[in-house]
Parts: structure tokens; C-alpha cells; sequence
């Protein structure tokens, strides 16, 4: 967990706030209006950062798939569970995925955005 922390605290990420006003204001992406770029751009740019924010990533899809496993039943019969969310951020479409039981996309900005779009469609 403490590379999570580490991560949410960072320099980088903190200094963004000072734009939510900007953001509520104008309607866009916080980082983005921050740093002048998207996240994953960024992370091409500050390769310390690059390697804090995987850690942090990296500890909490631990603490999440270990929750998801223990209360989602339908994957008591999964062996081998691939996480392919975000794929296209990091090197667009893979050639190939290993063998498994279960394949996992889930990506927390389309998430994000789909309740976005609803919440400004239904205003």
C-alpha cells in the first residue's frame, strides 16, 4: 500500500489540484490542463515519476484484484486471470495474450468518462 500512497502524494499529481477550479469552470481534464499534456504523455517525459505512478498502479490492482477475487464467485473456476485494461495507452493492440481462464478489460477512464458523459447529458 505504501507505494500507492507514495504515488497519490506526489508531487506531480498534488500540484494538479491547484486547477480544479479551472477544471469545473472550463470543463476539462485536470492533469491535462496542468501539465499541458495527458497523463501518459507525462509519464514519457519524467521518468521518475513514470516509475512511482507504476508501483502505486501496481499496488492497488493488488489490493483490488484480491477483493474482486475474494467476493466476485463467478471466478472461483479461474486459474489464470489476464488484465488487459489500458492496453492502448501503453502500445496499442497486442499480438497475442497468454494462455488463460478469464481475460479482464477494464479501464477506469472510460469508466470515468462514460459517467461524465451521462451526467452532463442528463443536465
Amino acid at each position: 500500500m505504501a507505494p500507492l500512497a507514495l504515488m497519490n502524494q506526489d508531487k506531480v499529481l498534488m500540484d494538479n489540484w491547484y486547477y480544479l477550479k479551472d477544471v469545473v469552470l472550463q470543463r476539462g481534464i485536470l492533469f491535462n490542463m496542468a501539465d499541458g499534456m495527458t497523463t501518459f504523455e507525462y509519464h514519457g517525459t519524467d521518468p521518475r515519476f513514470n516509475k512511482v505512478f507504476n508501483e502505486g498502479m501496481n499496488s492497488h490492482s493488488v489490493i483490488i484484484m484480491k477483493k474482486i477475487l475474494e467476493k466476485y464467485c463467478d471466478f472461483d473456476h479461474v486459474k489464470v486471470l489476464v488484465d488487459v485494461g489500458g492496453v492502448e495507452h501503453v502500445g496499442g493492440e497486442f499480438e497475442s495474450v497468454p494462455s488463460e481462464d478469464a481475460i479482464l478489460r477494464w479501464n477506469i477512464e472510460d469508466a470515468l468518462f462514460d459517467m461524465l458523459a451521462k451526467n452532463q447529458m442528463a443536465k
